[in-house]
């Protein structure tokens, strides 16, 4: 740990996660807003430094290795937008 506490790892599941294939379109600022409810300090004061898109999954049986492929295209972050 270090001074400030260290760091908090906060994660968000889908409600459906049998998702073969689709369009995702989300409000960033919806993640930021639930994520003080859940943040053990203020963090109105802080910023976010990094956004992952990725999964940290597997079963018992594949000892943690995802056996599925994630494939990002024509990925576009629209500031200002209203989802």
């Amino acid at each position: 740990s270090v001074s400030w506490g260290g760091w908090q790892y906060i994660a968000f599941v889908p409600k459906e996660i049998n998702i073969k294939c689709g369009h995702v379109a989300y409000d960033p600022t919806v993640f930021v807003n639930i994520t003080t409810r859940y943040s053990t300090f203020n963090i109105s004061s802080h910023y976010l430094l990094g956004w992952e898109i990725g999964t940290e999954w597997g079963t018992r049986s594949s000892n943690g290795i995802a056996r599925f492929v994630w494939i990002l295209r024509d990925f576009t972050v629209l500031p200002s937008v209203t989802i």
